[in-house]
């Protein structure tokens, strides 16, 4: 969704969850929606470095953002396993208490943005 709003999409709002890194991070200008995002604390793909990078974007834009960091969430932790075979890589992981904390976070979003 970032990428869609970084390309000048008319968006009414932006969710993202462990969705920070794009390939146009200096496009933020074009976003003209509220955006969200949410990631896990220990998520090693979106370290605080990245975080911090975002956060600068958003404001630089001066867009009207919002960062929710999920204290014990790794990547992922939004989404259930598959199956039994799925294969967990490190920092990777689902925390269903979390992942109901996202939503419910999403769906703030939506009916603050869509209502």
């Amino acid at each position: 969704m970032l990428e869609l709003g970084r390309a000048g999409v008319e968006l009414r709002a932006i969710g993202t969850v462990n969705g920070l890194v794009t390939g146009r991070p200096g496009e933020a200008a074009n976003i003209r929606c509220p955006v969200w995002a949410g990631v896990g604390s220990e998520d090693p793909i979106m370290p605080p470095a990245q975080r911090d990078a975002f956060a600068a974007e958003m404001q630089a834009a001066g867009v009207d953002w919002r960062l929710t960091v999920y204290g014990g969430a790794q990547h992922a932790f939004h989404h259930p396993p598959v199956g039994p075979e799925q294969r967990l890589l490190p920092g990777v992981g689902y925390q269903p208490v979390q992942a109901e904390r996202a939503w419910r976070d999403v769906v703030a979003l939506l009916a603050e943005n869509l209502g």
